[in-house]
């Protein structure tokens, strides 16, 4: 994130009534609140090691 003032930035997140801040603040009420687990879809730490793609 880039702002001037993290505390100006972190402020605007919180206020914000964008929708796709609203759809965001929901995944994380449901995941991180619900305890429930992601699923991994892609191992970005596998990009440029071509023998792991074998």
């Amino acid at each position: 994130m880039r702002a001037p003032s993290m505390s100006n930035a972190q402020e605007a997140v919180k206020t914000s009534v964008s929708q796709i801040d609203q759809v965001h603040k929901a995944f994380k009420k449901e995941t991180w609140l619900g305890g429930k687990e992601a699923t991994l879809l892609f191992d970005l730490s596998r990009i440029g090691n071509e023998q792991s793609f074998a």
